[in-house]
């Protein structure tokens, strides 16, 4: 046996042990760097992933979540094919995708800015882009839709009012929630933040709607407007 068919029938031994663990027992036992490996799997079929999964890591400062929220751009620079870019991109996608019919499908409350940003991190965290959402709620604190009002930063885009209030009359919402995501990862607002925040706050008066925060959601925690007392 040549030495290239000894490395070929280990890597496939290992592939198939580190699959069959993942089909016994999920992801709970996994490094953060098998979890990549195992879904590069997929896209690499005649080489030993391993390797190559530390060095995707690595690229992304060992943070496993800065991966899975990597944009494509982001992930062919770390030496990934456009196929594994794709496949990344898609198994986010999916999970963003399933959590949403989740909450349609069901009651979710919201009781805090912890239960808020619990809520939204999943669509607005590392994103290389601004998106300013909003989350309508009843008297009991369900959810009752979540809308992206727009995307782009708050002093660069118009945020319709009148959008707001037409929708919360039309689900009959007593409260919403705002949120948008900081791409820098800093949670300070800006001067442009605060100010559209107190013109929904005070439009929504006028039709019986609280505003019971504002959220700013960074790359692993956030900002509360209604904690820092800033509504």
């Amino acid at each position: 046996m040549t030495h290239d068919n000894e490395e070929k029938k280990h890597y496939e031994g290992h592939r198939k042990r580190l699959r069959e663990r993942m089909l016994e027992n999920g992801l709970k036992n996994f490094s953060e760097h098998e979890v990549i490996e195992l879904l590069l799997q997929f896209t690499y079929p005649r080489i030993d992933t391993k390797e190559k999964a530390k060095k995707v890591l690595e690229y992304f400062d060992g943070d496993i979540h800065r991966f899975f929220y990597a944009s494509h751009k982001d992930l062919i620079a770390a030496k990934l094919s456009e196929t594994a870019a794709t496949l990344i991109i898609a198994v986010r996608e999916a999970f963003i995708y399933q959590f949403e019919k989740k909450i349609k499908n069901r009651k979710s409350y919201i009781f805090s800015p912890d239960d808020a940003a619990e809520y939204l991190t999943a669509n607005l965290k590392y994103k290389n882009h601004e998106e300013f959402h909003i989350v309508y709620l009843n008297t009991a604190n369900a959810v009752l839709d979540v809308e992206l009002l727009f995307t782009g930063s708050i002093n660069e885009s118009r945020v319709y009012i009148r959008k707001i209030i037409e929708k919360c009359l039309k689900v009959g919402a007593s409260q919403i929630l705002i949120a948008h995501n900081h791409p820098s990862g800093r949670l300070k607002p800006s001067n442009e933040d605060i100010s559209i925040t107190q013109k929904i706050q005070e439009v929504l008066k006028y039709i019986e709607v609280s505003l019971i925060d504002h959220l700013i959601i960074g790359d692993n925690e956030y900002l509360s407007f209604r904690r820092e007392r800033i509504i």
